[in-house]
């Protein structure tokens, strides 16, 4: 059977086929081939939550880091600067993005 189907197709191509259904088993659907886009589709309030607390940490880590904070940058940026950008583009941002690769 597989001396047959080497004759019919290229070899590797043949013996590959035969090696994903050996036991009756689909190696082919066993491998993972969902994307970042696919899961943010099937997952928006998980996805928005999780870019959320992201993109958070990124815009209050500059306040945290300066001299009303735990000093290590030279800079004195009030917490009320990141609270605004969270808001503006944290909230409204991560929305529109997420539902813009949610529904096309």
């Amino acid at each position: 059977m597989l001396a047959a189907a080497i004759l019919e197709e290229r070899p590797e191509t043949a013996i590959a086929k035969h090696v994903q259904s050996v036991g009756g088993l689909d190696m082919q659907a066993a491998r993972p081939t969902r994307g970042l886009k696919q899961v943010i589709a099937s997952h928006p309030i998980a996805a928005f939550l999780v870019i959320l607390y992201l993109v958070s940490w990124m815009l209050f880590l500059p306040a945290i880091l300066g001299k009303s904070g735990l000093g290590i940058l030279s800079v004195d940026i009030p917490a009320q600067v990141g609270i605004l950008l969270v808001t503006i583009f944290g909230l409204t941002g991560v929305a529109f993005l997420v539902t813009r690769i949610a529904d096309g």
